[in-house]
């Protein structure tokens, strides 16, 4: 099942992806090479609210989903990692306020949950329907869903959190 939530997801966020026009600097069109997905991958993570207790350690994102000498990545792409990789910091910050007592860090939190990150799934309804339950359980203190989701798709093989 979490395997499949995975998989989903990251069809999900690539086919969102695939909805970008233009020609990406450094890239042709509708794709970006090494160094044009580092400047969007440093763009997108800025457009992003994170959980202050809560960062990835960007550069080991960049080097891990940049593509290779010769090779292209997907416009889009880096909304796709930065997606998932957020929905993960919000999960586990919320998870992580709820178990120190901090009403107002899971309020906010919650309210992420609740509406903004279902707008990443937009374009699926069933993973929309995924973070939407995972929000409403949450909102009940049940973490199941989320702290799936977190084990689904951020290791630590795939995302180093910063110190907060």
């Amino acid at each position: 099942m979490l395997h499949r939530l995975a998989v989903s997801l990251v069809v999900l966020f690539l086919a969102a992806g695939c909805g970008s026009s233009g020609k990406p600097s450094g890239g042709s069109p509708g794709f970006y090479d090494g160094p044009a997905f580092v400047v969007a991958m440093n763009k997108a993570y800025a457009t992003y609210t994170w959980p202050s207790d809560r960062r990835p350690d960007l550069q080991k994102l960049i080097d891990q989903n940049k593509p290779g000498t010769g090779q292209k990545r997907q416009a889009g792409a880096e909304r796709m990692v930065l997606g998932i990789i957020n929905t993960c910091a919000w999960y586990l910050s919320w998870n992580d306020a709820r178990q120190r007592g901090d009403a107002p860090a899971v309020d906010k939190a919650l309210a992420v949950m609740t509406n903004v990150i279902p707008g990443y799934t937009a374009g699926s309804p069933d993973n929309q329907q995924y973070v939407i339950d995972a929000a409403r359980k949450a909102s009940l203190g049940d973490s199941t869903k989320a702290l799936n989701y977190v084990s689904a798709n951020c290791d630590s093989s795939t995302v180093r959190w910063l110190p907060a």
